[in-house]
């Protein structure tokens, strides 16, 4: 933790609630007693193990403006590769398809005009960690 705390603190960003992500969060519990950690520790399988994130909320900022648009269809075609997809060729059908009227489906669009930054040192990584 010392290297998340410092790194975010050498951005001076106060690092006293930073958020802890990271694949190892319950052994960090188990090894860390609660009365020398506060911060909140999360568990993300998305992280590659070993890999350690310490977010301070305080140092993200979103911004949002006019209203959310909400649509909604039953008679649509939805695309639903989970993959990255190949590049699009010119008149070529994505795949796997399904079509909403077929399937008994509701399909709902939103869209909202939103932003979202971070302030630089806000976030930091170690990786390799094994405790």
């Amino acid at each position: 933790m010392v290297g998340l705390t410092g790194a975010i603190g050498a951005a001076g960003i106060n690092p006293d609630d930073m958020v802890i992500v990271t694949t190892l969060a319950m052994k960090l519990r188990v090894l860390v007693s609660s009365s020398k950690l506060d911060n909140l520790v999360l568990s993300s399988p998305a992280l590659a193990a070993g890999t350690v994130v310490g977010i301070v909320p305080r140092g993200l900022a979103t911004g949002f403006r006019g209203t959310v648009q909400i649509e909604s269809s039953r008679e649509t075609l939805i695309h639903f590769e989970s993959a990255e997809p190949e590049p699009i060729v010119e008149d070529t059908m994505a795949s796997p398809v399904r079509n909403a009227f077929q399937q008994d489906l509701t399909v709902l669009k939103v869209r909202a005009r939103c932003a979202w930054t971070v302030q630089p040192g806000a976030v930091a990584v170690i990786t390799g960690a094994d405790w």
